[in-house]
């Protein structure tokens, strides 16, 4: 698949998928190779979670910063027709009664097995719809967790009072509008500050960890005489 975001042509490709653990590469055409995992956000929809750089001998790097690489057009590796019904469900206003949200002390929680257990094929469902809320999450105000082996949504209690008295992803997203930005825009930062050194024609420089993990160095574009990139390790005694 090509595409063009962040001002920059892409391609992706599947580099293995073991049911619904699905994973990618990720390459700025003419430039650095990236790996990871594709996920679904239920507001901003399908990404690539990129914990990984990828040198020209596809060796892994672990990078300092992950990123997310968000693009609708990445449903077309999702191999679950389920999720992908019930991505458009919830990013198309599905309903959630307050209600269902019991008080737990300083929060509230909504049993995703209660909540979903009139759904045709609930059992299959409940873990699809825990994955894609869990893409909610927000440090202590907003989480995903299985409690007795069953899963729960959790809140803050200034969220649980904020929601109507029907709810959709939305409306919590517009509580905490400005953390998701402010999440949104670190997770994407990498591919702006691409865009802007390409247009520059200045190289791009990504700090890893190198193969032991102990120390950090540069993933990096090197320009061959022919104008062609291709990533490189840039090491300390090199810099």
């Amino acid at each position: 698949m090509r595409l063009q975001k962040y001002g920059l042509l892409w391609k992706v490709t599947l580099a293995k998928q073991v049911d619904s653990d699905i994973r990618l590469i990720l390459r700025q055409v003419n430039g650095l190779s990236f790996y990871g995992f594709l996920e679904t956000h239920p507001v901003w929809g399908p990404y690539i979670y990129v914990p990984y750089a990828l040198d020209k001998d596809k060796q892994t790097y672990l990078m300092v910063t992950p990123q997310s690489f968000y693009a609708e057009e990445l449903l077309e590796f999702v191999n679950s027709q389920r999720k992908i019904e019930w991505y458009h469900m919830l990013h198309n206003g599905y309903k959630f009664p307050k209600s269902a949200f019991k008080e737990d002390y300083k929060q509230y929680r909504m049993s995703l097995a209660t909540v979903l257990k009139n759904i045709d094929d609930a059992e299959s469902v409940i873990p699809i719809v825990y994955n894609l809320l869990s893409k909610m999450a927000v440090p202590n105000l907003v989480s995903c967790e299985y409690y007795r082996k069953r899963p729960f949504m959790y809140i803050r209690t200034q969220i649980y009072e904020a929601l109507p008295k029907q709810w959709t992803v939305h409306d919590i997203y517009n509580v905490l509008q400005s953390e998701y930005e402010g999440q949104k825009q670190i997770k994407e930062q990498l591919w702006n500050d691409m865009a802007a050194l390409h247009a520059a024609k200045e190289p791009v420089k990504i700090p890893v960890l190198d193969k032991t993990c102990s120390r950090i160095t540069l993933y990096a574009e090197k320009t061959t005489p022919y104008n062609i990139n291709f990533p490189v390790i840039i090491d300390e005694a090199s810099r």
